[in-house]
């Protein structure tokens, strides 16, 4: 399944993707889509833990309808290099600990 998204990038960024995209022989959108899947993987941690959370939270049991198989569970993020301090990961704009990092 396919959909459609516009991405608004600086103009220097964009030069610089799809000159990258070029060089690697695919079009800008995979880029897009091949470097945002890595992002994503590279902050997801173990969902084993969250699992039962996830169970929960089905479609069905809050009468929504389904999401595509793609979303599995709700990314969660890890503990930023910087610390609890630094700001979270997921670009909120709020700092690790009162985000993604609160209990």
């Amino acid at each position: 399944m396919t959909s459609s998204t516009t991405l608004r990038l600086p103009d220097g960024l964009k030069n610089d993707a799809e000159t990258y995209a070029a060089a690697l022989g695919i079009s800008l959108n995979a880029l897009c889509s091949v470097a945002l899947r890595d992002y994503l993987d590279a902050r997801r941690v173990d969902l084993a833990s969250v699992s039962a959370v996830a169970a929960r939270a089905t479609p069905a049991a809050v009468g929504q309808k389904p999401v595509s198989s793609i979303v599995a569970a709700p990314a969660v993020y890890a503990e930023p290099a910087g610390g609890v301090y630094a700001p979270c990961p997921c670009l909120s704009g709020k700092k690790w600990k009162f985000c993604h990092g609160a209990t």
